[in-house]
């Protein structure tokens, strides 16, 4: 008997097929877990230990870093400061010489380094005192601050023994100037300055170090030195320090330096505006350089819009802005001789031609004629000082405001202050006849002046305007000379022929 289809399925499936008997055998256990775990844990110690090393290289790369700037910083202090103590040294030491050359500095030097020593001994922010080796001069090191780097300094003469004399340093500005070209090496009137700062433990010190060349020279920086009053009219502009020691500021115009704006007195609106300038000088003006800083909240308090009145937009407000924006009729900054008028107007060309050639003739704009940001206009381009008191000069000859007498923007240099009251005397050299050595001219003068004088007079031809004047004839002189109000007068004898 023959069993259907659906018996025979049945009969299949209760008899159980090779197929189903495999599936159901359990399956074997061969490690793969372990494997990738073990394999994880190698990628993420790997990982942690890389980044430890970044997490410590950053962190000595930020200590490194911090130590850069700290040494650089320490370095440039210690300049700084050495190059102040070299200055105040230097204006102790005096010489008869007019000319430094070589044998002259070396007596100099031996003075300034004699006078370093003693100035840089015992201070309290010395390591170590300061020695010297031959004409060496051997300083710190000095602690910036507890805790703080430290720095070095040596003042080494040249020639250097070692140094290269023909790289590429010395070609460049100072040394490649043409009055230093016949300086190579260099003579001992050069003085190396070098700095070298240090920052850390012994084992991760990390050092910076600068140096600069000095040159020892006799040169008087005032341009103006007066015991008496300094007056500077328009159309005058200074270039260097002026210095007063006029100290009677009590006196009717007792003004140790007045100044004159080159641009009052040429046009009465001109006139309005400048006084109105003088105004906020003088309750804004916290420098003395009689110019406003738009920059400076304190100089451009009550200004609504103090970047209008900037019309050179050199960051300054002063009389050169006014004259600028009153000429300049086109509003391209510069002011043309016809926008001057210069052609008919005498002093519009003498300021003009006053302006335009001030500075150095190799600089851009030099005698171009016009006025424009490339004059680089200053009243006087330096420093002022004086020795009186500005308290003084109030309640004297200024009757309140010194600005009403003291006119023109001043321009000193980097670093500088433009306005200097109460100078110290070291400052303000007090020059006398013992300080000028006039010996050379009175082995020249081997006679008597009068008693020659007189014999050559004795020859006085009537009928010979040439020959030799009687004695006595004198002049009574303005002082200053041609002045039309002038301060003083001298009875000088006069000697013709």
């Amino acid at each position: 008997m023959t069993a259907s289809p659906i018996h025979q399925s049945a009969l299949a499936v209760l008899s159980g097929s090779p197929a189903l008997r495999r599936r159901r055998q359990p399956v074997r256990q061969r490690g793969a877990i372990v494997i990738l775990a073990m394999m994880f844990l190698v990628i993420f110690g790997s990982l942690a230990a890389a980044m430890s090393i970044v997490a410590q290289g950053n962190l000595q790369t930020a200590d490194s870093h911090v130590k850069i700037n700290r040494s650089l910083a320490a370095a440039e202090t210690g300049m700084r400061y050495m190059v102040y103590r070299l200055n105040a040294v230097a204006k102790t030491v005096k010489t008869s010489s007019g000319v430094i050359d070589e044998d002259e500095a070396v007596d100099l030097w031996d003075d300034v380094r004699a006078g370093l020593i003693a100035s840089l001994s015992s201070e309290s922010h010395n390591l170590a005192e300061p020695y010297e080796v031959g004409s060496v001069l051997h300083v710190g090191p000095i602690a910036v601050g507890p805790g703080q780097p430290t720095f070095t300094a040596t003042f080494t003469p040249h020639p250097i023994a070692g140094e290269d004399y023909e790289s590429s340093y010395y070609a460049r500005p100072p040394y490649s100037d043409m009055s230093l070209s016949n300086l190579n090496p260099l003579d001992p009137t050069w003085i190396r300055v070098k700095i070298v700062a240090a920052d850390g433990p012994p084992l991760s010190r990390v050092t910076r170090s600068i140096q600069m060349d000095f040159r020892i020279n006799k040169r008087i920086k005032f341009a103006i030195l007066s015991k008496s009053r300094v007056m500077i009219g328009r159309n005058v502009i200074i270039e260097g320090d002026i210095g007063s020691r006029f100290m009677e500021v009590n006196l009717q115009n007792g003004h140790p330096v007045q100044m004159v704006s080159d641009f009052r007195g040429m046009n009465a609106a001109l006139d309005a505006t400048l006084d109105a300038l003088v105004n906020t000088l003088a309750t804004n003006d916290v420098d003395g350089d009689n110019r406003l800083n738009i920059h400076n909240p304190s100089e451009i308090a009550g200004l609504a819009d103090p970047q209008s009145y900037d019309f050179n937009g050199d960051g300054y407000i002063d009389d050169y802005d006014f004259f600028l924006a009153h000429y300049d009729t086109n509003g391209d900054r510069i002011v043309t001789a016809t926008e001057l008028n210069a052609a008919t107007n005498i002093n519009n060309k003498q300021l003009l031609e006053l302006i335009d050639t001030f500075g150095h003739p190799n600089r851009p704009g030099y005698n171009d004629g016009i006025i424009d940001n490339n004059d680089r206009y200053a009243k006087i381009r330096g420093q002022i000082k004086m020795t009186a008191a500005m308290e003084d000069w109030l309640a004297g000859a200024a009757g309140g405001t010194y600005q009403d007498y003291f006119a023109g923007p001043i321009h000193p240099g980097v670093d500088e202050v433009p306005l200097t009251f109460q100078a110290p005397a070291e400052d303000m050299f007090d020059f006398g006849p013992d300080d000028f050595d006039v010996l050379s001219f009175e082995n020249l003068a081997t006679g008597n002046l009068a008693n020659q004088a007189g014999l050559q007079a004795a020859e006085f031809d009537p009928g010979n305007p040439d020959s030799p004047q009687p004695l006595g004839s004198q002049v009574f002189e303005p002082v200053p000379f041609g002045a039309a109000h002038p301060y003083d007068h001298y009875d000088r004898p006069v000697y013709k022929n």
